[in-house]
């Protein structure tokens, strides 16, 4: 008589599993990463203030300037803090004050946005590697988007008190789940977007336009129970709006009340997109022919134009590819240029093309069908990663406004 033993997999075993996994891959990328940017911004910040100072600057207190402030006002004292406040979406908020609690209160505000910043960048990055696998991206290709993300001029915000990380972690993986026609979770996430910033509508209509390119573009064959998922996308948006009209009797009060508080004045709705990019182009102009040319403001005004005709070239060649992934993503970013511009001034613009990760997509199509084309795209990355080293100094020390 024989008996059969089963023998469970070795602790040894398992613990290669994990570390070989790309999952494990992107966590060690991201905490590196993020250490990476805690020192730089310590420095920084240290080097730029007087150390000799009752109230010298902490390891993390780089994170909480200009917009990050905002959100340590609402997390203490909620919306009440100020009318202007309504600009910034609940999601990084009710999450940041969610793992307190979960801690009892040990865990800092600021540690707490640094771990959430450190797993939503990871959850990003591995979403990203999802996308590039059903694209059928080689490796080469793969690693190149990953790059050209953590180096682009913007990407210094991934680590600050900003909802950077968290915003694209949810847009990517309702893009993932869109293309595995898992329509639930794709409702998820992209209902999580839009509770994190506005912009959260464009991943809404990413993942409309990807529904109607698999059911191909056919009215007929879209008409299913399926396609009520995708206006769930708004659910975000919508608990945020029944937040404003149950506290101050307006569910547009995101916009109202943050129009009529004047903190944001320079933003006035402007159709005129062309004339937003006109007047955009006189004013480079004029800083070029007064001859003085101050660096902080150069960047300031010149990286947000540059990033919009980086998206718009993406966007074209992602068309002109027409297969069932390209169009969407093309028409996304075509979209996103149009909701970018629509403010009277593109300020903070590089920030949006950040996480419109159309962009990165279409650097690796391009890579793989054109090899010739990797080095000017490893240059691009190496030309972001020195302009993101400039926006993290002049962020920190102030030299003027990076929102």
């Amino acid at each position: 008589m024989s008996s059969s033993t089963e023998i469970s997999p070795a602790p040894a075993s398992r613990l290669r599993r994990l570390t070989s996994s790309t999952w494990f891959a992107c966590f060690v990328i991201s905490v590196v990463w993020q250490v990476f940017h805690t020192g730089l911004g310590w420095l920084l910040e240290s080097v730029g203030n007087d150390l000799g100072a009752d109230d010298p600057p902490g390891p993390l207190s780089h994170m909480l300037k200009w917009d990050g402030d905002w959100y340590r006002k609402i997390i203490e004292s909620g919306y009440d803090v100020s009318e202007g406040a309504l600009a910034f979406y609940p999601l990084l908020p009710v999450l940041i004050t969610a793992l307190q609690f979960l801690t009892f209160g040990l865990l800092p505000m600021l540690v707490a946005a640094l771990l959430l910043n450190t797993v939503a960048l990871a959850v990003a990055l591995r979403g990203l590697l999802a996308v590039s696998d059903h694209l059928g991206l080689s490796a080469a290709a793969r690693n190149l988007i990953l790059v050209l993300v953590l180096t682009a001029p913007a990407a210094f915000t991934f680590h600050l008190f900003y909802t950077e990380a968290l915003f694209l972690a949810t847009a990517v993986w309702a893009y993932v789940f869109a293309l595995r026609q898992q329509w639930p979770l794709m409702a998820l996430c992209a209902a999580l977007s839009t509770a994190g910033r506005l912009t959260g509508v464009l991943i809404v209509a990413l993942c409309a336009l990807q529904f109607a390119s698999t059911h191909g573009w056919k009215l007929k064959r879209m008409l299913r129970w399926s396609v009520l998922w995708v206006p769930a996308g708004f659910a975000g948006l919508a608990t945020f709006a029944l937040y404003c009209y149950l506290e101050f009797g307006d569910p547009l009060a995101m916009v109202n009340r943050v129009r009529s508080s004047g903190e944001w004045s320079h933003h006035v709705f402007e159709p005129n997109i062309l004339r937003t990019l006109g007047d955009e182009i006189a004013l480079l102009w004029s800083s070029f022919a007064g001859g003085e040319v101050d660096l902080p403001v150069l960047l300031l005004s010149l990286t947000p134009f540059v990033s919009l005709l980086f998206l718009l070239a993406a966007s074209v060649y992602l068309l002109v590819r027409k297969t069932p992934e390209s169009i969407p993503l093309g028409l996304f970013g075509i979209l996103a240029i149009i909701m970018f511009t629509l403010n009277s001034n593109i300020i903070s613009v590089h920030r949006y093309v950040l996480t419109t990760f159309s962009i990165y997509l279409a650097a690796g199509m391009l890579a793989d069908r054109h090899p010739s084309s990797r080095p000017v795209l490893a240059f691009l990355g190496y030309a972001g990663a020195v302009i993101q080293g400039w926006f993290l100094v002049i962020w920190v020390q102030g030299w003027g406004l990076v929102t």
